[in-house]
């Protein structure tokens, strides 16, 4: 079994119940060690009391004065803070320790009903270790004329990113929230995503490799930042783009959680409203990006961050160019996160 880590981003502390009631209903799931990332400057939620509601040996608590401790104060400036983004640092912590698979989920979300825990993380697992088969049938789960019997002449193909997607509350934007509370998900199948499309990523259930960490940056958002609740979007575009240039695959569908929402949608709609019209161009400047040459993650990281310092970068469109400061920091924070990776 591999060696794994549960990255959890929260701001609830230990008296509200709510921090408690999460972790109580992930006991049991077998991860070796748990990170809560607290975002704030103090809490009194401790390592011991993860270790026990969580039933595991390990626990850390980081909080804002904690994280500038280890870190300095100028390096802290690279995390998200009031915004879920700040789980970056937890991916970090938990590479630096060499835990071969990281989880991350948000604190609003738990096993569904007919899945117990470990059965969840022995899915992930299972995905990210045993890989999926090349040669896949057109309808899932059902053997049709043409595939292969004989398994070994349908190798299997590595996974570094497994994004789980949800039961109960689907994960939506504001604007669908308050126009049909009531819209749920018929459940997916499972697939590889092609190395020629992006799509929206959400970072509340997902599970990656050790090696695929330093492509996990979440953008700058919230406190002292125009945008917040794009963090795992753009994270997911950035991922995206390096994955496709050397060749990463990111399985999504299973394994499932309920979502059962903690925030407000109209809160929601305020947070989301500055990033709306960035989003729509963000992605298609990240995608024009030339990474030719580039065959490190910690290169595509340095050469991603400089380009988005470049005039053709931040003036790509005109709701782009509104933000040349906020690319410039940007470009700042994701350099100093591909250097907590460069070991050489």
């Amino acid at each position: 079994m591999k060696r794994t880590c549960l990255v959890i981003p929260t701001i609830r502390d230990e008296h509200n119940g709510e921090f408690e009631k999460f972790a109580k209903s992930w006991k049991g799931a077998g991860w070796d060690k748990v990170v809560v990332v607290v975002d704030k400057p103090q809490t009194e939620l401790s390592d011991e009391k993860v270790c026990d509601l969580m039933r595991v040996n390990r626990a850390e608590v980081f909080t804002h004065t904690y994280m500038k401790s280890l870190l300095g104060e100028n390096v802290f400036k690279t995390f998200s803070r009031k915004d879920s983004g700040i789980r970056s640092f937890g991916f970090w912590r938990a590479w630096k320790e060499n835990f071969e698979v990281i989880f991350t989920l948000d604190d609003d979300c738990r096993p569904c009903p007919q899945t117990h825990p470990c059965n969840f993380v022995a899915e992930h697992c299972r995905i990210l270790t045993k890989g999926l088969n090349k040669f896949e049938s057109s309808i899932p789960r059902t053997r049709i004329r043409g595939l292969p019997y004989v398994e070994g002449l349908n190798p299997k193909i590595d996974v570094h990113l497994s994004v789980g997607l949800w039961e109960g509350v689907p994960d939506y934007d504001a604007i669908s929230q308050l126009y049909d509370p009531s819209l749920r998900l018929k459940l997916p199948e499972d697939r590889i995503l092609p190395s020629c499309q992006y799509f929206p990523l959400c970072g509340m259930n997902m599970a990656f490799t050790h090696e695929f960490t330093p492509l996990m940056y979440f953008p700058l958002m919230g406190e002292d930042w125009p945008f917040a609740r794009f963090d795992d979007i753009w994270a997911g575009i950035i991922a995206q783009k390096i994955a496709h240039h050397l060749n990463f695959n990111i399985h999504m569908g299973r394994p499932f959680v309920y979502h059962s929402r903690a925030s407000n949608p109209f809160t929601n709609l305020k947070k989301e409203a500055p990033g709306v019209e960035v989003n729509e161009v963000f992605w298609k400047a990240i995608d024009e990006i030339d990474l030719t040459g580039r065959s490190s993650r910690i290169e595509c990281i340095w050469e991603i961050a400089l380009q988005m310092k470049q005039e053709w970068f931040q003036l790509s469109s005109p709701i782009m160019g509104q933000y040349r400061e906020y690319w410039s920091s940007l470009s700042t924070a994701l350099y100093n996160w591909g250097n907590l990776f460069d070991e050489k």
